[in-house]
C-alpha cells in the first residue's frame, strides 16, 4: 500500500488549490490520503511538528511507501506515480528533498516502512532539544540539526540540480511553493499548474 500524507490546520488561502489536487491524484493512483489537522501533539511544539506522527500513523496503517507533501506543494504531472521516487531513494529508508546544498528542506519526502526508527527518533528531538519545538524551521530545523547526522547512511538528501527530477522545489513533477505570503503562494500555484502539462 502507498499512502498520501500532508499537514493542513488553520486557514491558508492556497488550501483551494493544493488540496482538491492532491485528492485527485490519490485517487487517480489508489492512494490512502492521511491528512493532519496538527493535533494531537504530545507537548507544546508547534504544529508543523505534525508531519512526524503523521507520518507514523501510515506506516502503522501498513504503508510500504509514504509521500509526504507540505501544503504548499502542488504535483505538476498527476500522471507520475510515487514510484518514480525509488531512483533517487537509491535503496535507502527515507527520502527528503533539498532547497540548498547545505539544508534538507523537510516539506517533501519519502518514507518507507525501514524507516519508522527514524521518524521515531525525530519524533523525540524536541524532548532533548527544546528550542526545536518553536524555533523556525522547527521540524525541519530538528531533523537537520539531531536526524540526518545520526542516520545519514540511511537517508537519502541528494543534490539539487534545477529542473530535474530530483528538485522537488522547483522540478518538473512536484512544486514547493515555500517562500512568499499565503496569497502570493497560491497565485503561483495557480499558475504554475496553468502552466504545467497536468496529465
Amino acid at each position: 500500500m502507498i499512502a498520501l500524507v500532508t499537514l493542513r490546520f488553520g486557514s491558508r488561502p492556497y488550501f483551494d488549490v493544493s488540496g482538491p489536487q492532491l485528492d485527485r491524484y490519490a485517487a487517480r493512483h489508489g492512494y490512502v490520503l492521511h491528512v493532519s489537522d496538527g493535533s494531537g501533539l504530545p507537548d507544546d511544539r508547534d504544529r508543523r511538528w505534525a508531519k512526524v506522527p503523521a507520518l507514523l500513523q501510515a506506516l502503522g496503517a501498513g504503508a510500504q511507501l509514504v509521500l509526504y507533501l507540505d501544503a504548499d506543494c502542488v504535483i505538476l504531472d498527476e500522471s507520475q506515480p510515487v514510484t518514480n521516487l525509488s531512483v533517487p531513494l537509491a535503496g535507502r529508508d527515507l527520502l527528503v528533498g533539498r532547497d540548498s546544498h547545505w539544508n534538507a528542506n523537510t516539506g517533501v519526502m519519502l518514507a518507507t516502512a525501514r524507516a519508522r526508527d527514524i521518524l521515531e527518533a525525530w519524533h523525540r528531538v524536541p524532548t532533548h532539544d527544546p528550542e526545536t519545538a518553536s524555533r523556525w524551521p522547527v521540524d525541519e530545523l530538528g531533523f537537520n540539526r539531531h536526524v540526518l547526522p545520526a542516520f545519514k547512511e540511511r537517508i537519502s538528501v541528494p543534490a539539487r540540480v534545477v529542473g530535474t527530477p530530483t528538485d522537488l522545489v522547483t522540478g518538473p513533477w512536484i512544486r514547493h511553493l515555500m517562500n512568499g505570503t499565503p496569497a502570493e503562494k497560491r497565485a503561483r500555484m495557480q499558475a504554475a499548474l496553468a502552466s504545467a502539462e497536468v496529465c
